[in-house]
């Protein structure tokens, strides 16, 4: 299965693509009625609404980009190796034409901006907690989980934004053309402490938790699932919001659901957040706003 689900919006058809499967598959979905057309690349396009094309997305187990294009009513599709010797990606998005953003767990920084034209890598990005980067390579693999995440990237703004999955942690980067600039970071709730043991994360404090589901930006605006777990009367009870910030990372709304999202894409003409819930079998869940 790819890391991330995609969910893509028609500009003037009311239906999303979605590509849960692999990078050669995809299902055209129905907003209204629910109702699913399969294609893959061997099937023409007519008739479907080509504003979205070209797209791509990172696929975490095969650790390349892949490119989908349009060529007379039919896709075709490229990919980009971005194995690192060393190195596990979690995440990828392109966000120029030579340039890719990439996150890890990197010595020198939790984000690399990638050149595939000079083959070389930058690295930026704050840690959401103060750590020791270990030398060894099998604690480098152990700490990857604690600061696993997401990024989306905001064409119109230029500015790449990280959510961590384990921590209640959000920061936000500029990109110049050359280079990320750090502009902002937010801890919904504040970290916690934290000690390194036997290569692991090990946290002094049970809770209050939080972390990231998914983020996605929409025109001015950066979308992220949230959860919070706390203690209340003795039973554990956890929360789960949509968090809507703008690009100076100023929170504008809290929206509570009922159900853990990820993949998470924002029609702000249709006022509606579509995301994927897991928590028993896998669907797609609709939200007004």
């Amino acid at each position: 299965m790819v890391g991330k689900i995609l969910i893509l919006f028609l500009k003037n058809k009311d239906i999303v693509i979605v590509d849960p499967v692999n990078a050669g598959e995809m299902y055209i979905l129905d907003t209204q009625t629910g109702q699913d057309v399969y294609y893959s690349l061997s099937d023409s396009l007519k008739g479907i609404n080509t504003d979205i094309f070209p797209f791509s997305f990172y696929h975490f187990y095969m650790g390349s980009y892949y490119n989908y294009k349009l060529e007379n009513s039919r896709l075709k599709l490229s990919r980009q190796n971005l194995k690192f010797k060393g190195k596990t990606i979690n995440k990828g998005t392109q966000i120029s034409e030579s340039k890719y953003v990439i996150l890890g767990f990197f010595r020198s920084g939790l984000l690399g901006l990638y050149d595939k034209e000079s083959n070389t890598t930058k690295y930026y990005g704050r840690y959401p907690l103060p750590v020791k980067i270990p030398f060894n390579r099998d604690d480098l693999g152990k700490l990857l989980q604690s600061f696993q995440g997401n990024i989306a990237y905001s064409h119109n703004h230029s500015k790449i934004v990280y959510c961590c999955s384990s921590f209640a942690y959000i920061a936000c980067y500029r990109f110049t053309g050359r280079k990320l600039v750090f502009e902002w970071e937010h801890n919904v709730i504040p970290p916690p402490e934290v000690s390194i043991v036997d290569g692991f994360l090990k946290r002094e404090k049970a809770f209050p938790r939080g972390g990231f589901s998914d983020v996605t930006t929409s025109g001015n605006y950066i979308f992220t699932s949230y959860w919070q777990t706390n203690i209340a009367d003795s039973d554990t009870i956890t929360t789960r919001n949509i968090l809507v910030y703008n690009m100076n990372g100023e929170r504008l709304a809290t929206y509570k659901i009922n159900s853990p999202l990820s993949s998470i894409s924002v029609d702000l003409e249709g006022k509606s957040i579509y995301g994927v819930s897991f928590e028993y079998d896998p669907v797609i869940i609709r939200y007004n706003f």
